[in-house]
């Protein structure tokens, strides 16, 4: 299998459990677009930085790695906000 597959495959979990664990309509399609942009920047990164080089091959490597990697690290951060906060709070009956 190629290893752009796999990671592919890893991209379409991750940012299916990022836009299926926000709330709601809105936190979806911010999740969602949160993830293409990301993507849209880690391609034209990636294009930018092949692009030192006239082999096409290395430039559309290099943006299809970075587009892969930036969508999954903007899916995990979508995750982490869309989780509910842990901060407990102490009512003022309870302090002595």
């Amino acid at each position: 299998m190629n290893s752009h597959l796999t990671q592919l495959l890893g991209l379409v979990v991750i940012a299916a459990w990022a836009i299926l664990s926000a709330k709601g309509i809105k936190g979806r399609l911010l999740s969602l677009l949160t993830i293409l942009a990301f993507m849209a920047v880690g391609l034209g990164t990636g294009f930018a930085v092949g692009a030192r080089d006239g082999n096409l091959a290395i430039r559309s490597n290099a943006a299809t790695s970075w587009m892969i990697l930036l969508g999954a690290v903007s899916g995990f951060g979508c995750v982490i906000r869309n989780r509910p906060s842990r901060t407990t709070t102490i009512a003022p009956s309870n302090l002595k």
